[in-house]
């Protein structure tokens, strides 16, 4: 190598700096406080948590129909109230349940074993328990459930008792069912009792054990007014069609996508304004 004409490669032009305001322009930020960084975590799980949602099967004026799992998107909700009328467990439509119709519920969990009962159950309790709930859980199946601020009961006017102390005779259905509280109610009713009879609903379109409207109704009225109402199980959409009546918002959430249609043609009745 030549050593001068390695000494003659002139050096390169000392790199410029840029104006002290551009300098102070690309400083780092201030390290976030603690506040602003709670605000930026918070909305950045927000979005996350929209962008997780599945989309509604039905949305319109406060009420929205989720179609899926129940156990997949409760943590992904925002509500202030349960009421629901959760499975029974009892095969509802197969042929353990004494009948020739056909499975109503060709996905849903109406058929499990006592270990698997009590992870579905318990799967809703952990969110009923931290907001004001309505449980119509059946007569067999509270054990399943905590221990409840009250118990109220809904006598059917026209029911028939079947219970196991007929000893197999052809009954139609229990006289009274329980209706578990959980949180302190908005509006409690004067009575714990609700005399309601059993009738037929023929906007249910064949849903094996829709719960009367007018029934519906009077627990929704226990709420707050602004409250965000969640049925889980959702079914025919009673829940729903009883909280757009008063105008209330609802969320419902049904895992047989033919009972999200039969609910969102009942809703697609709207309220006929009088005031």
């Amino acid at each position: 190598m030549d050593l001068e004409k390695l000494n003659e490669t002139p050096s390169p032009p000392p790199r410029q700096l840029p104006p002290r305001s551009v300098r102070q322009a690309r400083s780092p930020s201030p390290p976030p406080t603690e506040g602003s960084a709670r605000m930026v975590v918070s909305e950045v799980l927000a979005a996350e948590t929209v962008m997780s949602l599945p989309v509604p099967y039905y949305e319109h004026d406060g009420i929205t129909i989720y179609h899926g799992d129940c156990r997949e998107i409760l943590s992904k909700l925002h509500f202030t109230a349960m009421l629901t009328d959760p499975p029974y467990n009892v095969s509802l439509g197969s042929q353990q349940h004494g009948t020739n119709r056909k499975k109503e519920y060709v996905s849903h969990y109406d058929s499990l074993g006592i270990g698997d009962y009590q992870h579905l159950i318990d799967a809703i309790t952990k969110y009923a328990i931290t907001v004001p709930s309505l449980i119509t859980c059946g007569n067999s199946n509270q054990a399943y459930w905590p221990i409840p601020k009250w118990t109220m009961a809904w006598t059917k006017l026209n029911g028939i008792t079947r219970t196991p102390l007929t000893r197999g005779q052809k009954m139609n259905h229990s006289c009274w069912e329980p209706i578990l509280v959980y949180g302190k109610l908005e509006y409690p009713p004067r009575s714990d009792v609700f005399n309601v009879s059993i009738s037929v609903q023929a906007d249910v379109d064949g849903h094996p054990c829709p719960k009367p409207l007018k029934l519906w109704t009077k627990l929704v009225s226990c709420f707050a007014d602004d409250a965000i109402i969640l049925d889980p199980f959702m079914g025919s959409g009673t829940t729903l069609r009883a909280a757009k009546d008063l105008r209330r918002k609802a969320i419902g959430i049904e895992i047989e996508e033919k009972y999200c249609e039969i609910a969102a043609n009942r809703l697609s009745q709207e309220v006929l304004d009088f005031t």
